[in-house]
């Protein structure tokens, strides 16, 4: 991408539409694909596609005899959604976390037996072996945050299982976003001359200064 940027840029240059002495910076964010990340959907997430991973496994694996959870997750997940308070909500919460407890136990168990299986079953080893440590990260942040009450700081926690890499975004008194600052460069011809995937949230101000000092 930044080489593309730099052969337009000169493109540009000698062509006379651009020369860089004008230049406008500007952030925005993009959106990723994910739905508004509440600890209660976060953990729904994580017991559905473990569950969805160890399903699959069992076709590949005669001997192993998946438990399903998702049955007794999903009511309790309704249950939290519409209780918004009180000491109710974080004994629902204890009960989803005991659930998801029992599910990440047998996505360890499935993973430290890795029995001789087909390249299918191997590769959803792996991708089960990837979900562990999201599911740990997910669990944690929802005990600390619904249970023990503490706030817990935007990089530890994880806004989704799918897009991992997906930010929190606030600018201003605008609504929070959930997805990656873009940090675009453009000249007087409006052309493109940079553009930045941020990680984080950092200042358009400081963006801007460490820039100018180039």
């Amino acid at each position: 991408m930044d080489k593309l940027l730099v052969d337009l840029n000169k493109i540009a240059i000698a062509e006379g539409l651009e020369d860089i002495e004008k230049i406008r910076q500007d952030s925005t964010v993009v959106e990723t694909n994910i739905h508004y990340p509440t600890n209660n959907a976060l953990v729904w997430d994580c017991i559905k596609e473990s569950h969805r991973l160890l399903k699959q496994l069992e076709q590949e694996v005669n001997e192993l005899d998946v438990r399903d959870y998702t049955h007794g997750a999903k009511k309790t997940f309704y249950k939290i959604n519409v209780t918004k308070s009180g000491d109710k909500r974080i004994d629902l919460f204890q009960k989803q976390l005991i659930i998801f407890t029992k599910c990440i136990n047998q996505v360890s168990n499935v993973i430290k037996k890795k029995s001789s299986c087909s390249f299918t079953a191997i590769g959803i080893i792996v991708a089960l072996e990837h979900l562990l440590p999201i599911l740990l990260q997910v669990y944690s942040m929802t005990e600390r945050r619904e249970i023990k009450k503490e706030t817990v700081p935007n990089n530890e926690k994880i806004f989704s299982i799918y897009e991992q890499h997906t930010d929190i975004i606030v600018k201003g008194s605008r609504e929070v976003q959930f997805g990656h600052k873009i940090n675009l460069t453009t000249g007087k011809s409006n052309l493109v001359l940079s553009c930045e995937v941020l990680r984080g949230n950092p200042a358009d101000t400081t963006l801007y200064k460490i820039r100018s000092k180039k």
